[in-house]
């Protein structure tokens, strides 16, 4: 049976509208470009050109306002992020931290957003600079908030973050702000159903943008994990029911508050307990990509690009670069990814999910059994793949990403009638090809690990 994706939600329009800050673009974020440096550090130049290299067109900013130091690192970061098309989320993240005295965190949030609101200038060793504020483009708030810190503000140990995030929806060019959940489950909804933690973000902060996390793909490794045996070391896993069933919500949350979602692609590798999140391979960056484009999603968060300072919980063995700026070998998965991103860009950007279902292997979902769209047919020589209906500025779109992060597979389509245009599969080394109008209403293409294919249909199959 085909999959209803609609759930309707009852809920208020959000009272400013969503603006990207890459407009014509999926946004394609990278965060973490810092790695645990004093916001009077200057971030290298040699940053921004990388991620320019590496196809990114966003990224988060922690940045200092307190001393004249500060500000001139933010500035100059700022202008090394507009010189190379990096549009900044400008993070108030440590602004929200409970410090005894809540009000202090909104002061400090309030100055910030003042001083980098508008382009503006400020003295530096007698010196007038450019703030270089244009460049930022959105607000990053907070990650992961728990349950209680969603609540209305007012006690010694509040986050404040209703009332930061309200100061920043009076900024005049109403930029996005970033609030980043976390997938379903975990320990922040403190006990709560993860609808009403989610019920709770949406009555309360009324947001245009909805952002979480989740990392799908995990593996088992006997260096970490003393219960491990020979059968079982390296094996991996992807949760492809959370998976889909995250996107799905969050679409749902976005389109019932006629704003957009984003997600995050893990690009950093981590070990949290006994679980490690492996180095990031160009066909998990692909599947986790993909699949979220499939479902609508309007930005993309990478994290981190830079590889961080270990943590007492969590430890980061790799990401895209090193802690000393090298570039990893996951550095160019990704900017293989993201320059395919860059171009089905009119496939995914302002997209809307009409409905999604899936060949083979269901995760706890029916698989595709009959039409959907114009296929009338397909089926797969492995797991399958995730199959997802796109409408975008009146042209609709098929996306079928594989469900297979390690293993090619083929995949045996037919079409209610010969023209469906191919947007058309992309090689194992990201090269991009012609469209091409099929001649013939039965096709066999290969999916390679995490891979994807797009096609363009006539409104009469919508």
């Amino acid at each position: 049976m085909i999959i209803d994706m609609t759930r309707q939600h009852t809920t208020a329009a959000t009272d400013y509208a969503y603006d990207s800050p890459t407009p014509g673009q999926i946004s394609i974020i990278a965060a973490g470009i810092r790695n645990g440096l004093h916001p009077s550090e200057m971030i290298p130049t040699e940053i921004f050109i990388g991620l320019k290299d590496c196809n990114f067109n966003a990224a988060h900013l922690y940045g200092g306002y307190n001393s004249p130091d500060e500000k001139h690192a933010t500035a100059t970061a700022l202008g090394d992020a507009a010189k190379n098309h990096i549009s900044i989320l400008a993070s108030c993240y440590y602004f929200t931290l409970p410090d005894g005295n809540a009000g202090n965190g909104l002061k400090d949030a309030s100055n910030f957003f003042n001083f980098y609101k508008d382009p503006d200038t400020y003295k530096y060793k007698d010196e007038t600079h450019n703030n270089n504020s244009h460049a930022i483009k959105g607000w990053y708030l907070k990650d992961e908030p728990y349950y209680s810190e969603l609540k209305e503000s007012g006690t010694a140990t509040s986050f404040n973050l209703i009332n930061i995030y309200n100061m920043l929806k009076t900024d005049p060019q109403e930029r996005p702000i970033q609030v980043n959940l976390v997938g379903s489950g975990g320990k922040i909804t403190e006990g709560k159903p993860f609808e009403e933690y989610l019920d709770l973000f949406e009555n309360n902060f009324n947001p245009n943008l909805w952002s979480y996390d989740l990392y799908p793909i995990t593996q088992i490794s006997c260096l970490i994990n003393d219960k491990c045996n020979l059968k079982t070391n390296c094996l991996l896993t992807v949760d492809h029911e959370t998976f889909y069933e995250d996107l799905n919500t969050f679409h749902e949350r976005a389109k019932a508050s006629y704003g957009v979602f984003w997600a995050y692609v893990q690009s950093m590798e981590f070990i949290s307990g006994g679980t490690l999140y492996p180095a990031a391979l160009e066909s998990y960056i692909r599947f986790e990509a993909f699949s979220a484009l499939a479902f609508g999603a309007q930005g993309l968060v990478y994290w981190n690009y830079k590889q961080q300072n270990d943590e007492s919980s969590e430890v980061y063995p790799s990401a895209l670069m090193d802690r000393h700026g090298n570039r990893m070998a996951a550095w160019y998965s990704a900017k293989r990814v993201n320059y395919e991103i860059r171009q089905y860009s009119k496939v995914f950007v302002d997209s809307e999910l009409r409905k999604w279902a899936q060949v083979g292997e269901g995760y706890g979902r029916p698989a595709l059994n009959h039409s959907f769209g114009p296929l009338s047919g397909i089926t797969a020589s492995g797991t399958g793949a995730l199959v997802t209906q796109l409408r975008t500025n009146g042209k609709n779109y098929l996306v079928l990403v594989s469900h297979d992060v390690e293993r090619y597979q083929s995949l045996d389509l037919t079409f209610a009638y010969a023209g469906v245009i191919e947007l058309t599969p992309t090689g194992s080394h990201g090269e991009h090809g012609k469209e091409k109008v099929l001649s013939t209403t039965s096709i066999r293409r290969q999916l390679i690990p995490g891979g994807y294919l797009i096609y363009e249909f006539k409104d009469a199959y919508a």
